[in-house]
């Protein structure tokens, strides 16, 4: 496999404990067709929201997603007191749906696709939106 670790210079840990982990990150984004799910996990404050937008600009360098397509981020943290809401921004709502719906609306989920969206502290999802993204995962 080719070199890609110049894609994170500024990561880190790329050239020593990090190394084989951008390694499989690397592996992962350029399987083919279209690379591979990463789910980034660690401790807060360690980088994960950084190594995601590494992950996204490595795609786009390396084409196998296209320039113009969406990289979008949701802190699940910032809804978890209001999950009705959360799930409305992830999954989309139609028109009449509640008051106020006076237009349909995509969902995250949709924006995103061909992209990526990189879902921060999803264990703060209630257990009702975290099934509903176990089922669209599958």
């Amino acid at each position: 496999m080719p070199n890609l670790n110049h894609n994170f210079d500024d990561f880190i840990g790329y050239r020593g404990s990090m190394r084989y982990a951008i390694d499989q990150i690397s592996a992962a984004i350029m399987y083919p067709p279209d690379g591979l799910n990463i789910l980034i996990t660690g401790h807060s404050g360690v980088g994960k929201s950084y190594l995601a937008s590494k992950i996204a600009q490595l795609a786009k360098s390396k084409g196998i997603i296209s320039n113009g397509v969406p990289y979008i981020v949701l802190n699940c943290a910032d809804y978890a007191n209001n999950p009705e809401l959360v799930s409305s921004m992830l999954f989309g709502y139609v028109k009449g749906a509640y008051t106020g719906a006076d237009e349909a609306k995509d969902g995250l989920l949709k924006q995103a696709n061909g992209g990526y969206l990189f879902l921060d502290e999803v264990h703060r999802l209630s257990s009702e939106n975290q099934e509903k993204l176990f089922s669209f995962m599958d």
